[in-house]
Parts: structure tokens; sequence; C-alpha cells
């Protein structure tokens, strides 16, 4: 089986070069395909990445250390550093070049940006090839549950593409329950129930061995010795707000509006940002936030980010609007950080699971969040919070880990050998 893979990457540096180790998306895709392949070796992916002048890494050696380099081949083809706009803009004829020899060879497309499906599904049929579509979307921007500015609503786009796709999965339940409801508001039964038929979740979550893995400390950049004896908070996700960004993950929020309240409070815990989007740069975040410990310029690598990963006392999660909650958070707490999280959606699934205890859930709407805050940086060092989060992190494993989820969806899509 041959497989053309669509990553939708959206981490850069201030200059423009995209940083694919610190960006969800290309973890995602890494993660899955050597776990992938591990139970197929007949797969072959070729995966479109950007040029490598517009990356601050190797690719290869990313590939190389994954150890499926025979499984992979890259597609270099220049990608705007704008989400938005490259959303918009399709290189038809660049692309069908760099598919010349291999248009005919591909079982599969699989796509994780919705608004790039239906340029892709004609670039196919132009040629008259007929491979399976699969849409993975890695987010929602619904009416429902907005998640960028209305004026780029991707809503319409991403309907468009599930109808055109031959399946198309979530990457949680609360994803596709939150599409079907917003489905129903505008279109007729008949065409959600035909959408819905061909829908699924594969939950994308994390892996158990690369998460843990040992760090290459030679590639963290700062003094770990900093955070010895301190509370450390834990925020991996972008940070929007000020204007600059649609604020859709709330860490703008946090960080310049709760944080200097929660300080005012008490000082006995210290803010770590990963900050991969890069919207609102760390000096601002340090210029703002006065418990925020500034790391490095830009977006922190792998292993830098593995190692805050392994070390947090309390990761932030605060997604209110989109369903899935993010990623980041379930490797913190595969070391049993504690969760600071709104009782909704994904948070809710994983709180339920376990018995969290209500007065450790933030309200949805986060009215709650300073004193939620700071009843969690107390529980945090006391045995019974810290059996629970064992708790939750072996849930979270069985939910939403590639190694216990991968076998049963390949069966699924037909990625195993009869």
């Amino acid at each position: 089986m041959k497989i053309l893979w669509q990553l939708q990457l959206s981490c850069t540096t201030p200059d423009g070069k995209f940083v694919m180790t610190a960006d969800s998306n290309w973890q995602v895709f890494i993660t899955k395909a050597t776990e992938m392949i591990k139970l197929n070796q007949s797969l072959h992916f070729d995966v479109i990445v950007p040029k490598k002048n517009q990356c601050t890494e190797d690719i290869d050696e990313l590939v190389h250390d994954a150890g499926i380099t025979q499984n992979i081949s890259l597609i270099r083809i220049p990608i705007i550093a704008n989400a938005a706009a490259t959303r918009f803009d399709f290189p038809y004829a660049l692309v069908q070049e760099k598919l010349k020899n291999t248009l005919k060879k591909y079982t599969h497309v699989y796509i994780n940006d919705p608004l790039q499906l239906s340029h892709y599904r004609a670039l196919f049929h132009l040629n008259r090839e007929k491979p399976k579509f699969i849409l993975q979307t890695h987010f929602l921007d619904s009416p429902v549950a907005r998640v960028v500015d209305p004026e780029l609503s991707y809503w319409y786009g991403t309907v468009d593409a599930c109808r055109k796709s031959d399946m198309f999965l979530w990457h949680s339940d609360s994803m596709q329950e939150i599409f079907r409801d917003a489905l129903y508001k505008e279109f007729r039964p008949e065409i959600v129930h035909n959408i819905m038929m061909k829908s699924g979740v594969w939950k994308s979550g994390y892996s158990i061995n690369e998460i843990r893995r040992p760090v290459n400390e030679k590639n963290i950049r700062f003094d770990v010795s900093q955070f010895a004896c301190k509370t450390l908070v834990w925020v991996p996700n972008r940070v929007g707000g000020l204007g600059k960004s649609f604020d859709y993950t709330n860490n703008g929020k946090f960080l310049f509006d709760i944080v200097p309240k929660l300080w005012h409070k008490r000082k006995d815990f210290v803010i770590v940002a990963g900050n991969p989007s890069q919207k609102i740069s760390n000096d601002e975040i340090a210029a703002l936030c006065p418990a925020y410990v500034k790391l490095v310029d830009g977006p922190l690598n792998r292993d830098e980010y593995r190692w805050l990963s392994t070390r947090s006392n309390i990761v932030v999660g605060l997604y209110t609007n989109d369903t899935n909650g993010g990623l980041a958070s379930l490797e913190s707490i595969e070391f049993n950080a504690v969760p600071l999280f709104p009782d909704v959606y994904e948070y809710k699934k994983y709180f339920d699971a376990v018995d969290w205890p209500d007065h450790m859930r933030v309200k949805p709407d986060l009215s709650d969040i300073i004193d939620v805050s700071y009843r969690i940086i107390d529980a945090c060092w006391e045995r019974q919070t810290q059996q629970r989060v064992i708790r939750m992190a072996e849930y979270i494993r069985q939910y939403a880990s590639y190694e216990h989820i991968t076998a049963s969806m390949m069966q699924k899509l037909g990625f195993v050998n009869e």
C-alpha cells in the first residue's frame, strides 16, 4: 500500500521557518506512522513537507531517528508559513509535477487539512486516478465551536471535504458530536445521515514510547537547575490574544489575566510555556505574566518539550471551543502532572473516568479558575491527588495512545495485509 499524506503545519519561527518537532501535526504523523509500520511493514508513506530551506531542522534526520526511513519518502513543496493562506492557495501545477511519477501508485490519500481535500481530489480526478481519500481534520471550526476569526470561517469547507472524502476521522468523540450537532442546525437529516455514515474517531493522542525515550540533554538550551524545588506549571499549547491572534486555547487569557491575579495571592509557583505558534513572542509574555520564566527566544525543540512534560507538576489545558482539548496535556499526564482543565468535552471524559473531584474542575466559562488554580497548586503534592492522576494516566493510555488504538483502526481503514 502506498499512501500520500498531507500535513496541516502551523508552527513557525518569527522569521517564517517551520519547526517540525514543535508542530503537533508532524508529531501526530511521525508517531502514528511509526506504530502503523510496526504492524504492517509493507506500508509506504509519501509525506508532503516544506522545502529544506523553509525548516529549522533536517526532516530526513527526524525520519531516520524514528527508525522508519525505508517506509517514508519526503515530497518537498514550498509551503506558505501562514495557515490561513495555505488553505486557500493550492499550487496545482507544482503539486502535479511533483507527483507525476507516483500519481498512479497511491492506494490512499490521507488529508489532514479539510480545505485541501477538494484540491487533491480534483487533481487525482483530472488525472483519472481514484485512490481512497481519508480525511482526519486536526481541528474543527463550526458555528457552535469557533476556533478561528469568523471572517476566515472553515465551516463550509469542512462540510464539503467530509462529503467528498471516502472516510473522515475525528480526533475525539467530542469533535464528532459537535460536528454532527452543528450539521443538524443547517442541513437536512438525510444529508447529515449520509455524512455521518462514513464518519469515525481515531483518537489522536501520543506515543508512550516516543514521549518516554531519553531526552538528549545536549539539545536543551536553558538551565534546568532553576526549577529545583518549585511548583512548575506547564502551558504547552499556543498562546493567543492581545489583539494579535484568536485566543481559542484561552492561554492568553490565562497568562495575561488569570496568572497576575493568582500571583498577587501567592508566589510559590512558576509558569513555563511552549508557545509553539509564536503569534505572541516569548518576550511579550515575559513582560505581561509575572510568574513566567522565559526559556528560549522562539519555540521549544522536542527534547526541551519532553523535558518539561516529564518534570511539570501541573499541566494547563483550557480549550473551551476546540473540542479535542489539545494533545500536549496528555503527554504530561503520562508523567503524572496534575491537570488544570475545564469540565467540558474531552476533559470531562478524563475527569469522569476517574471520579475527579468537582472542586478541582474548572467551570466551562472559566469563572472559578483562580480559585481552582489555587487549590491545585496546594493539592499537586498530595498523595491522594497523585493516585487520581495515575488512574487518569492509565485511562488515557488505553483511550489515546497509539500503542493501544492503532491496530483496531488499521483494520477499519484497510491498512492491514489480508
